[in-house]
């Protein structure tokens, strides 16, 4: 469902990648967590089982903020 023309998706972090402040997370709706590390604004550090907002940017996914 993460290829649809939503703007914003509400999701759940499910990895972090080291202190880079990219995450791995699972869109509200899927059954998977995504393969992909996304970025946050303004290097968020954000804890594994947390819930985010994030908006389609230029075709990918930013992390706005915890939720």
């Amino acid at each position: 469902m993460s290829e649809g023309k939503e703007i914003l998706r509400m999701a759940t972090v499910t990895e972090r990648n080291g202190s880079t402040y990219t995450y791995k997370i699972k869109f509200d709706g899927d059954t998977a967590a995504s393969q992909k590390f996304y970025k946050t604004m303004d290097n968020l550090s954000i804890t594994v089982g947390k819930r985010v907002l994030c908006a389609r940017v230029s075709g990918t996914w930013i992390i706005l903020g915890r939720i």
